[in-house]
């Protein structure tokens, strides 16, 4: 009975390895400079292990690699990126993905303008067509104000249909900036 615990013990620290080896073949195969790391802790044994902070730690890895501007590390076997240059640090918001999550607006394939009446059912930050928080859009009352001015006045003298054969859904441009359909829309005003 003990001899096939210690066999199973064995298998399961061999397999463990091999997982671990595995993973930390990460940085190597994206030709990314990186620290070799310790087996189960990575790179950050003397954070995890209460020794010193995540910003010591850090700083040592910088140390060995002075002129890279990023180094990859491993915190256990995930695969970090300590960035030192700015320059690569970017964040680009999917804005688009974010307006047509079913988890922050159910259907949101369909047209239900009454969802954006109640400010309190939209979390912070999942509806932002004009950015949000300190770099939130300058023009974004301007632009409010422009389009009701325009919608008003082509609504008060016209009625707007789709033009015939037009389909009833969109498919937007993947690689736009902003958000824009691939092919024409083409509508009817007829006069009141």
């Amino acid at each position: 009975m003990t001899s096939v615990l210690i066999v199973c013990f064995v298998l399961l620290l061999i397999l463990c390895y091999y997982v671990m080896e595995r993973k930390f073949k990460y940085w190597k195969q994206r030709n990314v400079p990186y620290l070799k790391p310790l087996l189960i802790f990575g790179n950050y044994k003397e954070y995890l292990t209460l020794n010193k902070t995540i910003f010591s730690v850090v700083s040592e890895i910088y140390e060995q690699f002075p002129n890279e501007p990023y180094v990859g590390a491993f915190y256990g076997t995930e695969p970090t990126l300590i960035l030192r240059d700015p320059e690569y640090i970017k964040v680009h918001v999917p804005v688009y993905s974010l307006h047509h999550d079913a988890d922050y607006f159910p259907e949101p394939e369909v047209f239900r303008p009454e969802r954006f009446l109640d400010k309190d059912n939209i979390r912070q930050y999942t509806y932002m067509p004009f950015g949000g928080g300190p770099r939130i859009c300058i023009g974004l009352r301007f632009a409010k104000m422009q389009v009701m001015a325009g919608l008003l006045t082509v609504l008060r003298k016209c009625r707007v249909e789709l033009a015939d054969g037009m389909p009833r859904s969109l498919e937007f441009e993947p690689r736009a900036i902003t958000t824009q359909p691939i092919q024409e829309i083409h509508v009817k005003l007829i006069r009141r």
